[in-house]
Formats: structure tokens, C-alpha cells, sequence
């Protein structure tokens, strides 16, 4: 859930741990940095995380406040969106550089987190371009077990 969407903490609060709030990039107004965020948490104190990383990363460049929501956070983390964010805000495929970037938070994400892939690729992309795109998360959770990778291409096929 974005954070700005919550106009009455109440309502939301009743749904305890079937809450999931998702950092958000510079363009909102709220939820871009642990310290936001944890004013989120206290008044929804079941509700889980979601760390985009590109929105992360599109805030704040050196992921140092990125390694802030993890470190308060890490125990609510429920799942990991990874993409790479353009200017106009869209998520795009995996960069080199975000591929560093987000390596540099791999250990401290929680192994049991889901990884959920919001790059857009056209719809008749080949199973290449998919497996490249998954071959470059690999590379920055280094913690992905190749089983899980391997099943991964299987269904790119």
C-alpha cells in the first residue's frame, strides 16, 4: 500500500499484518525515508514492508536510506520490488548500476522476502530479454538460490 493512499488509519489498522506499506519515490509526499515511514509503522504497528528498491534508489542514489528502512524494518519485510525507475518515473530494466546498488543491500534482506519483478518488458519480448532480467537480480541478491533461478527460467519458456 502507498503510504499517501491511507487517509484514515483506523480503517487499515483492522487488517493488522495483512498490511503492506511500500516506500515510495520522490514524487510523494510521504514514505520516502525510515523516518517517515516509521511514523506509518507506529500507527499501523502490524502492518508489513514492502522496499521498492528503485523508488529507494531513485530518492536516494547511495541506498544509504535504503540500508535505514532495512535496518528498522527488517522484521516486517514481506517483499522486495525490483525494477529500475527512469526519470518520468517508470519502471524500466535493470541497469548495471542499479544492479550495484541494490547489491550492496543483498544481505540484508531477509532470504524468505519476495522478489517481485516490476521491469516492463514489451509483451513480445523473447525469453532471452526475461532471463537476462532475471539473470541481472541474481546478480544483485547474490543470495537467489540457483534452484529457484533454474525454475525461473524454466517458466520464461
Amino acid at each position: 500500500m502507498h503510504p499517501d493512499s491511507i487517509h484514515n488509519f483506523e480503517l487499515w489498522r483492522e487488517l493488522g499484518s495483512t498490511v503492506c506499506i511500500e516506500n515510495m519515490d520522490s514524487r510523494k509526499k510521504t514514505g520516502r525515508t525510515a523516518q517517515e515511514l516509521s511514523g506509518i509503522f507506529n500507527q499501523l504497528p502490524e502492518a508489513m514492508f514492502c522496499l521498492d528498491v528503485a523508488h529507494a534508489r531513485q530518492f536516494d542514489s547511495s541506498m544509504v536510506e535504503a540500508y535505514f528502512m532495512l535496518s528498522r524494518f527488517a522484521e516486517r519485510l514481506v517483499q522486495v520490488h525490483i525494477s529500475e525507475v527512469n526519470t518520468a518515473s517508470r519502471h524500466i530494466p535493470l541497469s548495471e548500476a542499479s544492479v550495484s546498488a541494490y547489491s550492496r543491500l543483498s544481505s540484508f534482506i531477509p532470504q524468505q522476502a519476495a522478489l517481485i519483478f516490476e521491469s516492463r518488458l514489451d509483451d513480445n519480448a523473447s525469453p532471452c530479454r526475461l532471463e537476462a532480467e532475471i539473470e541481472k537480480a541474481r546478480n544483485a541478491f547474490h543470495w537467489l538460490p540457483l534452484r529457484r533461478r533454474r525454475e525461473a527460467m524454466q517458466l520464461a519458456h
